[in-house]
C-alpha cells in the first residue's frame, strides 16, 4: 500500500470507529454507570499530568493533537446529541471499556514522507498516521481472528460430528460460511495479513501449527497472542456435510474456522459481538527513515481477559519498511494496568496494611472473583503509576472499605520472568475507609 493510499484510509477509519463508540446501553449498564461516574464525581481529582478519564477533563500525559474543521464539526453535533440523548450517550462517556477518540490527524499540518531521507522529529504527523492506520487494521483482525466477530451466512451451514480415539462420545460441530469480504476464503484471510504484518511476521504465523505445533517453530511466547487457530484452520472439502470426523487425523488442532471447497466457514458457538478499541494516541518513539515503533494501550482480547477494564494493556508496536510499504514487524505486551492494580491491592491488605484482617477480605478466599469488577483507574502516567479507587468486599460480597491510593509501579512491565511481589510496587497517598 503506497503512502496515499494509507493516508486516504485514515479518515474513512475514524469515522466507522466513531460510529461505533456510542452503543445503546441497557438499562443495567446504565444504572451502573451512573453510579460510578457518580462515585468518580465525589473523588479527589488526579494528577493532572497523568491520563484521566473524568468527563469534561482534557486527556493529558500524552501529545496534544489539532482536529480539522470536520471533526470540530462533528465534535460539537455529537454534543449535541449526547445532550439531547441524556444517559443513553452522554454517559456512555463513563463506561468502563470507553476510549480515548482517535481523530486527531492536522490536515493543516506539514506531513512529509518517512522514505525521504530526513529523520522525523519524535512524535511527527507522518508516523502518527501510519501507527494510527496499521494498529487499528491489527485490531479489526484479531477481532475477527479471536472473536470470530465476522459476517457469516446461517443458510450456508455445515455439520460434523467429532471423536478421538480418546474420546469416542462424538460431539456436533455447526460452522457456517464466512461472508465478510476480507475472510471469505483462506487466502483472502492471508492477503488481509499480509497487508498488516511483515513477511518475516507472516511466515511465523502461517508456518506455526501446520504439523508440529509443539516444536521448535513455536516462537517466544510472548507472540503467543497472536497465534489464532485461524491461521492455519483445517481443510475439510473431504468431508462430506454431515459425516463423522476422527480429530487424530487432522493436521493439526481443531479451531474456530474451517476450510470448504475454498470457503471459508465459523464454528457458529464461537461467534461473538466485541469492540476492540485502543485507548491511548500513539506514542511515537525510536524513529528513523525505514523503521519507528509506537507504544499503544489495548483494551481487548486476547490482550485483556476482563470486560470491566477501561485502560488495558500498554503494547509496543515495532514498524519497518518493507518493498515500500510500512507494515508492524512486532509486538511486545506490556503492563496490564486493571491487572498489575489488583495484585498490588491484593499484596498490600496482605502484607502491609495494619487494622484490616487479609483473611476477612473476599480476594482473600473467592478464587471466582475478579477484584476488576471493583476498581477504577482515575488516572493513569503511561504504565508508571496510576490513581486508583476500589471497593473492597467482605467474605459476604458486601462492599467493606472503600480504598484509594496512587500506586507506583517499579518493575518493567514488559517483563513477564518475575512474579508480581511487594517489591514492583509501592503506594502514596493511600486512604480508607468504611463503606456507607
Amino acid at each position: 500500500m503506497k503512502y496515499s493510499k494509507l493516508f486516504k484510509e485514515t479518515d474513512n477509519m475514524v469515522i466507522d470507529k466513531i460510529s461505533e463508540e456510542f452503543p445503546v446501553l441497557t438499562d443495567e449498564e446504565k444504572e451502573r454507570i451512573f453510579s460510578m461516574s457518580e462515585k468518580k464525581y465525589n473523588l479527589e481529582k488526579g494528577d493532572k499530568k497523568e491520563t484521566s478519564y473524568d468527563v469534561g477533563s482534557e486527556v493529558s500525559g500524552v501529545e496534544q493533537y489539532h482536529r480539522p474543521l470536520w471533526c470540530k464539526i462533528a465534535s460539537a453535533a455529537a454534543a449535541a446529541v449526547i445532550v439531547i440523548g441524556g444517559i443513553s450517550g452522554g454517559m456512555t462517556l463513563l463506561n468502563k471499556k470507553s476510549s480515548v477518540p482517535n481523530a486527531y490527524v492536522d490536515e493543516n499540518s506539514s506531513i512529509t514522507q518517512a522514505s525521504s531521507g530526513q529523520k522525523e522529529e519524535k512524535g511527527s504527523a507522518v508516523y502518527e498516521n501510519i501507527a494510527y492506520t496499521l494498529t487499528n487494521r491489527f485490531a479489526s483482525t484479531e477481532n475477527k481472528l479471536f472473536s470470530c466477530n465476522v459476517a457469516a451466512d446461517e443458510n450456508d451451514s455445515l455439520t460434523f460430528y467429532m471423536y478421538s480415539t480418546e474420546k469416542a462420545d462424538k460431539k456436533e460441530y455447526h460452522f457456517i460460511r464466512v461472508t465478510d469480504p476480507l475472510f471469505r476464503s483462506y487466502d483472502k484471510l492471508k492477503e488481509a495479513v499480509g497487508e498488516t504484518f511483515s513477511e518475516k511476521l507472516c511466515d511465523q504465523l502461517f508456518n506455526y501449527n501446520i504439523e508440529n505445533f509443539n516444536d521448535e517453530l513455536k516462537p517466544n511466547s510472548n507472540y503467543a497472542y497472536l497465534f489464532s487457530d485461524a491461521y492455519n484452520c483445517v481443510d475439510f472439502s473431504e468431508y462430506k456435510d454431515g459425516s463423522d470426523v476422527n480429530t487424530d487425523d487432522l493436521t493439526h488442532d481443531l479451531g474456530a474456522y474451517i476450510s470448504y471447497n475454498g470457503s471459508l466457514y465459523v464454528d457458529q458457538e464461537r461467534i461473538r459481538t466485541s469492540l476492540n478499541r485502543f485507548t491511548s494516541y500513539p506514542e511515537i518513539i525510536d524513529n528513523s527513515e525505514n523503521s519507528f515503533s509506537a507504544y499503544l494501550f489495548a483494551n481487548f482480547y486476547p490482550f485483556t481477559t476482563s470486560e470491566n477494564t477501561i485502560t488495558g494493556t500498554k503494547l509496543r508496536f515495532d514498524f519497518i519498511r518493507e518493498n515500500d510499504e510500512w507494515k508492524i514487524d512486532n509486538i511486545r505486551i506490556g503492563r496490564n494496568i486493571e491487572a498489575d492494580t489488583a495484585k498490588a491491592i491484593k499484596d498490600y491488605f496482605k502484607n502491609e496494611s495494619t487494622g484490616y484482617k487479609y483473611e476477612n477480605l473476599l480476594f482473600s478466599s473467592d478464587k471466582d472473583y475478579d477484584i476488576t469488577n471493583d476498581i477504577i483507574i482515575l488516572s493513569h502516567k503511561s504504565d508508571e503509576s496510576c490513581t486508583v479507587y476500589c471497593t473492597i468486599r467482605d467474605l459476604n460480597s458486601k462492599k467493606y472499605l472503600e480504598f484509594n491510593a496512587k500506586i507506583h509501579f517499579r518493575n518493567d512491565g514488559f517483563d513477564h520472568e518475575k512474579p508480581f511481589d511487594s517489591s514492583d510496587y509501592y503506594l502514596s497517598n493511600v486512604s480508607i475507609s468504611r463503606s456507607k
